[in-house]
């Protein structure tokens, strides 16, 4: 007859008791992570297993006063992107070495580019459709995994200098730096898309799940009260002007008085807002080299600078128009009453402020002939008669 010993029975006890304390935490383990924090690790997963590819949307575009003229457009270009942990590594050095030939970029750069260690780097930007099928061709033919040629937009000017300061630049994400560019980017930017797809622990794309496509909204069009053809005989006057003066810089605004509306506005020296980082003037060209990255950047900021909006002037002769209804309406002077007289100057405090025809004085005048002979003297002494209050 056999039988077990009081000590081996407490033993297995013990060992019966210990695995149903390890069956308990388990379970319990279980049930947290499977149940109460199921949400948690369940979008933490899907966040480490798929990866989303941004979609640009097309930029809105800037049109002149006529609806017809594009001031500033965007058009199609190619963006090449890749996942550096799914290009094979035995194959990266000669990858390098091609698309260095096809895009004319330095093949160390690309190569390093393509041994980070990140989830996503971007190779090159802004490449036309006869390198992107170049490209693509390469990839195909040696069936690269890992490198992918999407569509990406190019904002383009096609007037080049026109408008410049106006219309600004963006940068090289295609954001609104200056300008009605910076003004409006809300209303012309959009809302990108995204291309989402799931990959491995590797980083390799997985083949059983289906990408998510969503799409891009583009950005909404400005038209602006601005005619080109205005604009265009503008500079070209501005800049004669500016020239024949030996000006350092000039601005003109043209209105139409009955709304307000801007016709053209124009500064001189210009930039291209096709390249808005290279210097402008001879000057500064020559003297770029020798500058540090501050002198740059505020030499650049002034390049940018539409005084015709930014800078104070002073009104000169058309405050003149003010004074003159403000005597008028305060019914100090009437229009044709002579009793103003230029005699080619007239001092206030310590300033001698002389009438344009100083050399020969308009003698008597009414307000009327002072405001047709935009005579200095005579708002002066109409301004007297308002006094300060």
């Amino acid at each position: 007859m056999s039988y077990v010993s009081t000590n081996s029975q407490k033993r297995i006890a013990v060992i019966l008791i210990g695995c149903l304390v390890i069956i308990t935490l388990l379970l319990s383990r279980l049930v947290y992570i499977q149940i109460i924090k199921s949400d948690y690790y369940s979008q933490k997963a899907y966040t480490q297993q798929t990866r989303s590819k941004s979609v640009e949307p097309k930029r809105g575009t800037i049109y002149d006063t006529t609806g017809e003229r594009i001031l500033a457009q965007s058009i199609s270009t190619n963006i090449v992107t890749a996942v550096p942990n799914s290009v094979p590594k035995e194959k990266k050095e000669e990858i390098a070495q091609n698309f260095s030939q096809i895009l004319g970029k330095d093949s160390e750069e690309i190569l390093n580019k393509l041994k980070k260690n990140v989830s996503s780097v971007t190779l090159a930007t802004k490449i036309g459709q006869d390198e992107a099928t170049k490209l693509l061709e390469y990839i195909i033919e040696n069936d690269i995994t890992g490198i992918s040629v999407d569509e990406d937009m190019l904002r383009i000017y096609p007037y080049g200098t026109l408008l410049s300061h106006v219309l600004g630049f963006v940068g090289t994400d295609n954001q609104g730096l200056a300008g009605v560019e910076a003004y409006y980017e809300n209303d012309l930017a959009g809302t990108p898309g995204k291309i989402v797809a799931s990959f491995d622990g590797s980083g390799r794309e997985t083949t059983f799940t289906q990408e998510q496509y969503i799409a891009a909204e583009n950005g909404k069009d400005v038209v602006l009260t601005v005619d080109a053809s205005i604009q265009s005989i503008v500079e070209k006057y501005l800049s004669k002007a500016v020239e024949e003066n030996i000006s350092q810089y000039g601005s003109i605004i043209i209105m139409r008085p009955a709304t307000g509306e801007v016709l053209a506005m124009a500064n001189y020296p210009t930039f291209d807002s096709n390249d808005p980082f290279t210097p402008n003037t001879e000057e500064l060209k020559n003297n770029w080299d020798n500058m540090n990255s501050s002198e740059r950047s505020a030499a650049l900021n002034q390049m940018w600078r539409n005084r015709a909006i930014s800078d104070t002037q002073e009104p000169g002769s058309t405050f003149k128009l003010i004074t003159a209804v403000a005597a008028l309406e305060e019914n100090v002077v009437n229009i044709d009453d002579k009793v103003f007289h230029c005699a080619g100057s007239m001092q206030i405090g310590t300033w001698t402020i002389k009438c344009w025809r100083y050399y020969n004085p308009h003698g008597t005048e009414s307000l009327r002939e002072g405001i047709m002979n935009s005579c200095n003297p005579v708002f002066m002494q109409a301004s007297q008669k308002l006094g300060i209050s």
